[in-house]
């Protein structure tokens, strides 16, 4: 099924301890096992130990990459078959020399800085360096006073800024430290050196020009080598890391002194290629064996067990859903491809799913972008946002960026401008068209800045009264709430362009917010019978899911039916609080908890009132902006004027505030909705990851 994980086969292979070395390279070829730590049933075998080449590897492996870091070509390990592999002597033999001329010339520089910085406070005495080493019969006071010290007689001072030298005879020296430390003298130390600071500090100038300019020719040297030899250098990082692992691979397998054991999980599709690889190079001499994966007998029979401790879990603990442990269960392997790729790293923020659960990828594909483009539902905002998602994609601002970040926001910058061109009928928060009426009183419309005269009446014109008046007819007020407010829309042929209005229909927007919470909600609730059922059968499921479901349809009916259904309604509503009190008394032992989650239901359903509130501050915010540059600055009042070129440009640079807090809103709120609300209904994360087996060798072929 297209929303499980990939179904996983248990491979247990077995041959003589000869084969080892020739089974490790195949496996690691074919990069889809991923190896379990050998559990032997019979206690007749021990750990195996690494192939014999892999001390060596090792030892590469770690100086190669020192090497690496010291050539800064960390980057290109992103595509290490880009280059040819190299040994590791004739690239220490190419590069070593260059790295090691750079790292002196810093040292240098280092070693001048620090010279500077001591010299430079004495740079206005008269001190002779040389002199101020060798002196026997006087003795020097270098430093700085907080006020001026009274010396006594025969003691010479002389100042520069703040500093001060004292040159006092041995008798006089106490009694000059004395004087010294009542001013609050604090002594620096004179280095070491000839001729006066001055003359040094020249000096030194001149020698940090030659040695910058060498440090320069060195730097220009290195960029030069690290675009030669990063790629190389990444492919045989690439060698080394693989025989790395080949080599340590039999720490996870059972061994005897004459043959060896490995166990590992397989994707199901890719078993029969294991299977042909593994027999084309050794015929029947291996023994290969698909125990399956973790059979459901033996989970409901755990099932029963973990029941009678469950009073030790949390009352919100999802964990109960799952009879054996992650540990148990196969690792998880999410196949998703295309558009719905990107949110396995949106889901892996809350860990992969367990092997057994529905895998919402393909589910956040559908959401995730929609509920961004309501609350942002704006045309121009929204290709602005696509570019920026395109640029994330191979680039990261502040940390944040990369391939599945970059596309999730890219496909929620598509979904802002589609609902910001059909329901909202807005770009840069301006509208398409507004009421006579709203244009004079000050609010924009590009059909007036533009100057145009558009039709605003369609095949789809339906006013608000004639929403009232079938709603009314059908006995229903929900048709007269989700009315727009005005009339006026623009039409392109039989498709209206715009709506509603972020600001004047935030009630019809509210009621839409609920109404897709409601629909999302529910299909979490679905979606959680059939992993509760799955994992412990139809009747806990019932109790647990089901429950919610029969609540939420109760509820409906005891409210909105006339009278004798809305008894029926009652009753259904009693029934699944009591089957709720039964569930969580079955699972958790303490049932009254299902009775403290109904308001929890309520809140989740209202949480989604903030797909037009969001969509409302953001409407707020041009509006305000608008007053400021159109208003305030332009000094215009009406829309039949379209502002200064200041005005318009102190709109544009506001709205990219807009821009930013649409972005940050509009993923934060999404997954948000996501995490909590719908996943809070079914999902229970916490799958082991699947880690094949020479993966990163399979990916550089």
């Amino acid at each position: 099924m297209a929303f499980l994980p990939a179904r996983m086969a248990r491979l247990l292979i077995g041959g003589h301890s000869s084969h080892l070395a020739g089974a490790i390279a195949t496996l690691h070829a074919q990069g889809v096992l991923h190896i379990e730590d050998y559990a032997d049933p019979t206690g007749t075998t021990r750990i195996g130990t690494p192939l014999p080449a892999g001390d060596a590897a090792s030892a590469d492996l770690v100086a190669l990459r020192g090497l690496v870091k010291a050539l800064g070509s960390e980057d290109f390990g992103r595509a290490p078959s880009a280059g040819t592999p190299v040994s590791l002597s004739e690239a220490q033999k190419a590069l070593q020399p260059a790295l090691d001329r750079a790292t002196g010339l810093r040292s240098k520089l280092a070693g001048l800085d620090s010279e500077e910085s001591s010299l430079q406070p004495l740079a206005g005495l008269g001190l002779d360096l040389g002199l101020a080493a060798s002196l026997r019969s006087v003795r020097l006071f270098v430093g700085t006073s907080r006020t001026e010290p009274v010396l006594p007689a025969g003691v010479e001072a002389s100042r520069s800024g703040s500093v001060l030298a004292v040159v006092a005879p041995l008798a006089q020296a106490p009694a000059t430290e004395k004087a010294l430390a009542a001013a609050g003298f604090n002594s620096i130390t004179v280095p070491a050196g000839t001729g006066v600071p001055a003359q040094r500090l020249s000096q030194l100038a001149a020698q940090r020009t030659s040695l910058q300019a060498d440090l320069a020719k060195a730097e220009a040297d290195l960029v030069a080598l690290r675009t030669a030899w990063g790629p190389r250098l990444a492919a045989l990082e690439a060698t080394l890391a693989s025989t790395v692992e080949q080599t340590q691979a039999p720490l996870q397998f059972g061994v005897t002194a004459t043959t060896f054991h490995i166990e590992g999980w397989v994707p199901a599709g890719h078993l029969d290629a294991v299977r042909s690889a593994l027999k084309a190079r050794f015929g029947e001499q291996l023994y290969l064996e698909n125990l399956g994966d973790a059979p459901m007998e033996a989970v409901h029979a755990e099932h029963h067990k973990h029941g009678e401790h469950a009073t030790e879990h949390a009352a919100g603990a999802h964990e109960e859903h799952h009879a054996s442990t992650a540990a148990e269960e196969p690792p998880v392997h999410l196949s998703n491809k295309g558009p719905a790729k990107p949110y396995e790293f949106f889901l892996g923020l809350l860990g992969k799913p367990r092997y057994n659960e529905v895998d919402p990828s393909k589910l956040m594909l559908v959401f995730f972008p929609l509920f961004f483009g309501l609350m942002v539902g704006d045309v121009a905002v929204g290709l602005l946002i696509m570019a920026v998602g395109w640029f994330l994609k191979t680039n990261k601002v502040f940390g944040i960026g990369g391939p599945a970040v970059g596309r999730g926001i890219f496909m929620g910058g598509v979904m802002s401008a589609l609902v910001g061109l059909f329901v909202f009928g807005e770009a840069l928060g301006i509208h398409f068209v507004v009421p006579h009426e709203a244009a004079l009183e000050g609010d924009l419309s590009w059909a007036n800045i533009l100057g145009l005269h558009l039709d605003t009446t369609g095949f789809f014109h339906l006013t608000h009264a004639d929403v009232a008046e079938a709603a009314h007819a059908a006995g229903s007020g929900l048709g007269a709430l989700l009315a727009p407010h005005t009339d006026v829309h623009l039409a392109a042929g039989p498709i209206v362009l715009g709506w509603y209005s972020k600001t004047h229909d935030v009630l019809a927007l509210l009621v839409w917010g609920m109404l897709i919470g409601l629909v999302h909600v529910i299909l979490g609730l679905l979606l959680g019978f059939r992993n509760v059922a799955k994992a412990h059968g139809l009747k806990l499921a019932i109790q647990e899911k089901g429950a919610w479901l029969s609540l939420m349809a109760g509820g409906a009916v005891a409210l909105l039916a006339p009278a004798p259904l809305s008894y029926a309604g009652i009753g259904l509503a009693v029934a699944s609080v009591v089957l709720l009190y039964m569930g969580a008394q079955h699972v958790i032992g303490v049932g009254f908890i299902a009775l403290l989650e109904i308001p929890g239901l309520v809140g989740n359903i209202l949480s989604y009132t903030r797909l037009a509130a969001i969509g409302a501050s953001k409407a707020g915010m041009a509006i305000a902006f608008g007053n400021i540059a159109f208003v305030v600055i332009a000094g215009h009042d009406g829309v039949a004027n379209t502002g200064s070129i200041v005005g318009w440009l102190v709109y544009l640079a506001a709205f990219g505030l807009i821009l930013v807090l649409a972005i940050i809103a509009g993923t934060l709120q999404s997954l948000r909705l996501q995490f909590v609300e719908f996943f809070g209904k079914f999902y229970t994360g916490g799958g082991r990851p699947y880690v094949p087996f020479g993966r990163r060798a399979k990916q550089a072929s």
